[in-house]
Parts: C-alpha cells; structure tokens; sequence
C-alpha cells in the first residue's frame, strides 16, 4: 500500500534514487503537485544556479492563476519575528524592519533566508554536505530547518522572481485558504514549529519566543474586537497554540506515520 510520509519522505525518496544512480544529476527540483509551471520557469532556476557557485539554492516566484504574487521568500523565525506574526502588525513589521518575516514582494533576485518548498532548484552538494531532508516534519518548517542548515554549511539561497509557478495554495490542507476563514490548523503544525526551535535554539529561547507570540495575538484580538473586524484566524488557534506548546500532546508527524531519514544537526 502506497505510504503518505509527508514532504520530506517524498523528497528524500526522489534524491535518494538520483544520488544512488550512475550519473547523479547536478542539482534537484522541488516542485509540488499542487503547482503549474509559466514557460521559462526552469531555465531561470538553472541560470541563476549557474551563476554563482556560492549559491545552493534557488527559488521561484510563486504567484496566482491571475499573476499576482504570493509571499514565497522569508527570514528565519526569531523572537522578534514570532512578535510580529503573532500580533499581524504591520506597525511591528515596521519597527524591526529586516528582522520581518515576510520582506515585501520584489520583483529583482536577492539572497533571503528561506524560501517556500513548492519550487525550489537545490545543487546536490548541498545533499552532500548537510545531509536530506528531516522526515521528522511531516508537513511544515521542514525546508526552514533544511535551509537553516544549508545555510549554516556556507550555501546562500536565492529568490528569483523569472521563474514564475502558478500556486494553487492551500490545496493539500486548508490550514491557508484565499478569500475564506481557514480550517482548524492540525496538530503536526504546532508539533513542527515546536521541533523546529527545539533543533536550533534553545529551551529558553523558545519560551520567550512563545509568550511574545501569544501577547502579540492577544493584541491583535483586542484590536479586532474594537474594531469590530471579523475573525480570519482558524478556528481555536490561540487555544491550540497554549495547549500544544505549554501542555503538551503536538509531535511533528500525525499517528501512524514514522520517520526514516533523521539528521541530528546542532547549531
């Protein structure tokens, strides 16, 4: 019976088999299913890798059947950042400026922390020197952990905006939805992020991290209600969040399914 083990299970599998064989290729596309890709789009990726050796990874503009661009490019999470994803303040963007999340959308190439695993173009030295993907994560952070540790071994990662793939986003699991309130974010997200900090940054720094997260969403539900906005965010996700990260119960895969590729990486 075929085995659903997540995005990096599936990546792993696919490397493995280009690693293993007589003529190993020279990099990989990532690309999801839940993608179209525009004329031109690999070429890009390939010229841009070419370019420069320093560079181990390359990443698409992803955008909607109508063209327009979604936020694929991202800073790593920091107790700033988790600020200001918690409080969905564009003033607290503001205020930490480069330490943002989410950079504006930009239509020049340029070097960013970590880019969205739908359409990445990844050089097998990085295979070779940082090891696969962590099937640990079933679904989600597991190309931010990727890339952090690509980053970590000296490789630079690259948004390029020319190469350009449809994303139909939110498709797999309705934890990101366009134009309607999301579903309840399953618990393997949580389990993920928690994973996620646990790999690289301490026990403490990730408490601080949380607390700045849950007063940053505290504010934005204070502000909404004053303003009376309705409510965007999935359903108990406030709750959720408290519960899966202070009282326990989250891990990083959904029962049933086990990892077989673990990297033991430490900052």
């Amino acid at each position: 019976m075929p085995v659903n083990g997540g995005f990096s299970y599936g990546v792993n599998a696919g490397v493995a088999a280009g690693l293993a064989s007589d003529a190993p290729p020279d990099a990989f596309w990532l690309l999801n299913p839940d993608t179209v890709v525009r004329p031109g789009a690999a070429r890009a990726l390939v010229d841009a890798l070419e370019e420069d050796r320093e560079v181990g990874v390359v990443g698409s503009r992803l955008e909607d059947v109508d063209g327009t661009a979604q936020h694929s490019r991202f800073r790593f999470p920091s107790i700033l950042s988790e600020l200001e994803v918690g409080s969905r303040l564009g003033l607290v963007g503001r205020l930490i400026g480069d330490r943002a999340t989410c950079p504006p959308i930009s239509d020049e190439a340029h070097d960013i922390d970590w880019i969205a695993g739908a359409s990445m173009l990844v050089r097998r030295e990085v295979f070779d020197e940082v090891g696969m993907f962590d099937e640990r994560f079933f679904l989600y952070f597991e190309e931010v952990d990727f890339l952090r540790r690509s980053a970590r071994a000296g490789f630079r990662t690259r948004y390029v905006p020319a190469s350009r793939v449809v994303h139909f986003v939110g498709q797999s699991t309705g934890v990101t939805a366009r134009g309607a309130r999301p579903g309840r974010t399953p618990a393997y997200w949580f389990g993920s992020r928690k994973l996620y900090f646990k790999i690289h940054h301490s026990g403490c720094y990730k408490l601080v991290a949380d607390v700045l997260f849950v007063a940053g969403r505290l504010v934005y539900h204070l502000l909404r209600v004053l303003r009376r906005r309705p409510d965007t965010e999935p359903p108990s996700f406030l709750r959720d969040f408290v519960r899966f990260n202070w009282l326990g119960g989250a891990t990083a895969r959904p029962p049933g399914t086990t990892p077989t590729v673990v990297n033991s990486w430490q900052p």
